[in-house]
């Protein structure tokens, strides 16, 4: 018995929304539009440390030292996490294949 053409159109909509559905996507925090992608982990955590100390202090160090500015809701993989981090990859977009680090509260 052959499936019909119209069931394998079904399936493969159906395997097309779950794959499209398996991302994860940048969130930025509230008020904001975009989340800081950094080069390594290290730098995250350091800003991130400094920002809490002396929110004021980061603001002269140029945008190199603060992370690049990717538009919230941009499609990313993680490829690994811990309790404070996510190691990402922009899987869409203009940035695409841009490999770096992020709050892991940053990623939906």
């Amino acid at each position: 018995m052959e499936p019909s053409r119209s069931m394998l159109l079904a399936m493969v909509a159906l395997i097309a929304v779950g794959a499209a559905a398996c991302g994860h996507r940048l969130k930025p925090p509230a008020g904001r539009t975009a989340v800081l992608v950094f080069p390594d982990r290290d730098s995250l955590i350091k800003l991130t440390q400094m920002n809490k100390d002396n929110p004021d202090a980061i603001a002269g160090l140029g945008e190199a030292a603060t992370g690049r500015p990717i538009v919230g809701g941009t499609h990313v993989k993680v490829l690994s996490h811990d309790d404070r981090t996510a190691e990402i990859v922009v899987t869409r977009g203009p940035y695409q294949g841009l490999h770096g680090f992020v709050a892991k509260l940053d990623v939906d």
